[in-house]
Formats: C-alpha cells, structure tokens, sequence
C-alpha cells in the first residue's frame, strides 16, 4: 500500500465546506443539492485523511481519472488492473468515499439521459456508501479522541449560527470565546453546562450539571468546530 499523504490540519475542511455550502445555498434543484451534499462529504472525508487537497483536488499520486471513473459502466469490469491499483492506495474510508463519488457521476450522468430508474439506484449505492463513510470516521474518532464536550460543543454551535460567524476560522471562534467569556463570573448558561474561557489554563471550560469541571487547549477545541459545522451543515 502506497504511503499516505500528509493530513493537513482540520481548518482546511473548514475552509472547503464554507466554500461547497455557499455553492449549495445558491443552487435551486432539490436533487443538485442533494448530490452536492454527498460529494461534499465524500470530500471531507478524503481531505481529512489526506488524499485531497483543501480544494477538493486529489492530492499528487492518485490517478482520479481511474478511481471515479471515466465511463457509465466503469465498475463493470472486475478485472481492470488500473482501477484496483489506486484502490489499494487508499484506506476503507477513502475506498467508500471514493464509492460514494462514483455514484454522485453516475448519478448525474443517468439524470441527463433520462434513466430516471438508474439514477434512482445510484442514490440508493450513494446514500449506503456515505452512511459507511460516516459509521467507519465516527468508530475511527471514538477510538483515538477525546469524547466531546457537549457544552462547548453546544456554545461553538450557537456562535457559528450567527451570520457573521457561520464561515469564521476555529481561531476566530476561540478567540470570541476568551474575549465574550473570559473568567468563571463570565461564562454562559447553554444546555445545562456552564462555558467559559480559563485564562490561567488557556482552555475552553465547561462545568457540567453535577459540577464536573473539564477544560480543552485549542487542538481539541479545532475538533468541537469541525463537529459541529458539519452537524449545523446537515441541519440546514
């Protein structure tokens, strides 16, 4: 198996979903939008492992051309050499993702050609690759990152819903938290949890209904922001 591209730090899934979602917002069909939806997924996923720019570009070594495939019936030949040569490159979830972004092609390839039935089964192959795109991150992220903190999470989501923050960096959200909440005697009421900056531990703190008192350094918070724009994405 080919060695990994080098992941780029989280921002850079920021910066490629605020970029897709103003693209979906300005779309008007209900099926580009949802097809879009996918593909920004599948993106994120391959970005997030480092086999994708923050473009949404395939990173140097992996043939695109061969793993979306070129024709409708690509994958119907289980004997091409080419195709799984790049795919033993990547790792489940970017074999998945790839998956995924095979049927988003085929899909709109099908709905220009009127197979209305075809591109009906393309979204089933695409909704059943992108839930184990999701299943295989969320099972990957349990294993090797802190649990989240839900109040934290909770106040990053309610600042990203503010029109002037929907877009900001994850060190624009961690600085309008120092500066709004900075010390306990300043922190915020959000779903049950108390939040404020702690200025001597330079964290994000949350002190939970029993009175736990947990604080995160700013590569954790980086985390909680990517969590919850993708959950304010698929809310919206």
């Amino acid at each position: 198996m080919a060695k990994r591209k080098k992941i780029p730090d989280s921002d850079a899934v920021h910066r490629y979903l605020s970029r897709m979602e103003e693209n979906c917002n300005r779309d008007t069909s209900e099926l580009n939008k949802a097809l879009l939806f996918y593909e920004m997924q599948a993106k994120v996923a391959l970005i997030g492992v480092g086999y994708m720019t923050e473009q949404g570009k395939w990173a140097k070594g992996y043939n695109a051309d061969v793993l979306v495939g070129n024709g409708m019936g690509f994958f119907d030949d289980p004997d091409d050499k080419a195709y799984y040569t790049e795919h033993e490159k990547l790792e489940l979830i970017a074999q998945k993702a790839v998956r995924t972004l095979f049927n988003v092609k085929r899909c709109r390839k099908n709905v220009s050609l009127g197979n209305i039935e075809e591109a009906l089964l393309d979204m089933e192959s695409i909704v059943r690759f992108s839930d184990s795109v999701r299943q295989i991150h969320d099972l990957t992220e349990a294993g090797r990152k802190p649990k989240l903190k839900k109040g934290i999470l909770a106040l990053i989501t309610q600042i990203i819903k503010e029109p002037r923050n929907k877009n900001a960096s994850a060190k624009k959200l961690f600085d309008l938290i120092e500066h709004r909440h900075e010390g306990e005697e300043n922190a915020i009421d959000i779903d049950g949890y108390k939040v404020y900056y702690d200025y001597d531990e330079g964290k994000v703190t949350q002190i939970s209904p029993s009175g736990k008192k947990e604080g995160i350094l700013f590569d954790a918070f980086k985390n909680h922001v990517y969590k919850a724009k993708r959950r304010f994405l698929v809310s919206n």
